[in-house]
């Protein structure tokens, strides 16, 4: 009995080390740093799986952090902010069940634009599962 109790303590131990172990790399995720030019503030949005989840709500937010504009997803997972002006933002994708994700943009253009689908968000439920990733600029996007 006493020896199925140290395996068992041996196992719990083990699991927060390699949990611990997880955290501390978690730093390694590609993070964006560099403000994304992009035309018309819109795209598509996919789980890990390659999947379209519903209920993603998307802001797009000043540089003091108050929201300007707010989207949803459609029944394809596409997304498309209306006219934006030109200028900094931070775009956050929000859903139940995932990890927000979150990036800055700077939009070129003024007003109306022809919105094709430029920005790819990725929800992940982990750390590193997700991105938000904008074609023509990034170089790992891999849009399908």
């Amino acid at each position: 009995m006493q020896s199925l109790f140290f395996h068992l303590r041996c196992l719990v131990i083990g699991c927060a080390l390699l949990e611990s172990s997880v955290a501390s790399h978690a730093d390694s995720c590609v993070i964006f740093h560099k403000r994304a030019p992009v035309r018309a503030v819109c795209g598509k949005i996919i789980n890990e799986l390659g999947e379209r989840p519903d209920g993603v709500k998307l802001t797009l937010a000043t540089a003091s952090g108050s929201a300007l504009f707010t989207a949803k997803t459609d029944h394809r997972g596409r997304f498309a902010f209306g006219p934006v002006p030109k200028g900094d933002y931070t775009l956050r994708a929000t859903a139940p069940s995932y990890l927000s994700e979150q990036r800055p943009i700077r939009v070129t253009r003024d007003r109306d634009n022809a919105c094709e689908a430029m920005i790819e968000v990725k929800l992940g439920t982990s750390s590193c599962g997700g991105g938000i990733y904008v074609k023509g600029f990034d170089k790992k996007y891999d849009p399908d």
